[in-house]
């Protein structure tokens, strides 16, 4: 069975609703760990080597995010930009 990394980046989650109810679901479910990227660094100081070894550790890679106008929030920019180096991820 594959395992699966669910980076969770919902800056608003206490009122959410959809977000919320896809997260409780797979919550608990083995094989399946959810990363909150919020809740990790609310700073938005990203461990890049943590990220990259969460990466390297799982299968498929699940980015549940509400979108902005066709884009992400900002942390999950700020780990696209940071933790997808070139010379790791490309």
């Amino acid at each position: 069975m594959p395992s699966i990394l669910v980076l969770f980046a919902h800056p608003a989650f206490k009122r959410s609703k959809i977000n919320a109810a896809l997260r409780s679901a797979v919550e608990g479910v083995e094989g399946i760990t959810i990363h909150d990227l919020y809740a990790r660094y609310p700073d938005f100081l990203i461990d890049v080597q943590h990220e990259q070894h969460l990466c390297d550790t799982h299968d498929i890679i699940v980015f549940q995010h509400p979108f902005y106008w066709y884009s992400t929030p900002a942390i999950v920019k700020e780990w696209f930009d940071l933790v997808l180096e070139h010379g790791w991820a490309y």
